[in-house]
């Protein structure tokens, strides 16, 4: 069988070099800190550390005041600061990976994508947000969601509350419209290393799987995955299915996955890597 174009590329640490890891000043953030190290220290990537003080809900009690008196606004965004400096030096000295932190105030969603940007991020790693109320009723919005559909960089959800990505079990990569060659070569090396399951998800609101281009990049997703021995795949085909970042996240906590990958742009410039 004739070896998929881009197993010859053996370098993968210019794919994955900034990774931007939004946090809050909670004990369970550790551990998401902790997986997030880990793929950094895989692909010598610099961490950011990004803190958001949201202002999306209860704005007329609690923030109103605080705008008003700047000084208090001000001292709180210090105190956030002087703890993110704790943190930014706990992984400098325990890890050794470089990293910087920031912390910022205003819509939770739209800060981080907008310091997607200005970061150039290669990756965000993110902890699963519970949907909140929408103003209209009966609807709820996921966060989570909203940054995977809007974040043009590569972004893994962590659903798991492990010490450390050998840990893992399961990872779900969606296939959307292409061979996600990214997602693949990014997280291979940790999954041949602590035998992680692989799901490749595709879904479509077609309820025609023959007739549907995504099964041709499931199937050949799953061809390219069989080139690297040992590893474990499952495939599933979604359809009727209107708002496919929804049926990822959905699909990921059903089987009990330790994270969700996804990016928008799933080809990459090979020739960076050689």
């Amino acid at each position: 069988m004739q070896q998929p174009y881009f197993m010859k590329y053996e370098n993968i640490n210019k794919l994955v070099t900034n990774i931007l890891v939004p946090i809050q000043l909670e004990k369970e953030y550790v551990l998401v800190l902790k997986q997030a190290v880990e793929l950094a220290r895989e692909h010598n990537a610099a961490i950011h550390l990004l803190y958001v003080e949201s202002v999306s809900y209860n704005f007329r009690n609690r923030w109103i005041p605080k705008l008003l008196n700047q000084c208090s606004l001000n001292a709180l965004l210090k105190e956030k600061s002087v703890l993110m400096g704790t943190w930014k030096r706990w992984i400098e000295h325990e890890y050794g990976i470089q990293s910087t932190c920031t912390v910022d105030w205003g819509n939770w969603k739209k800060i981080i994508l907008r310091y997607e940007k200005t970061l150039h991020a290669d990756m965000i790693v993110l902890k699963e947000q519970q949907s909140v109320k929408h103003w209209f009723p009966n609807i709820k919005i996921s966060p989570t969601a909203y940054i995977i559909k809007k974040s043009n960089c590569q972004v893994i959800t962590l659903f798991s509350k492990k010490d450390s990505i050998a840990e893992w079990s399961q990872i779900v990569i969606p296939v959307t419209g292409f061979i996600p060659v990214t997602r693949i070569l990014t997280i291979i090396k940790s999954v041949k290393a602590f035998n992680i399951k692989i799901h490749l998800i595709a879904s479509s609101a077609n309820e025609s799987v023959k007739v549907n281009p995504e099964f041709h990049f499931l199937t050949e997703s799953l061809k390219c995955l069989k080139f690297y021995n040992n590893v474990q795949v499952e495939c599933r085909y979604i359809t009727n299915s209107i708002f496919p970042f929804f049926e990822y996240i959905k699909y990921a906590k059903s089987i009990g996955a330790d994270a969700l990958m996804t990016n928008n742009n799933g080809n990459v410039n090979l020739s960076q890597l050689t």
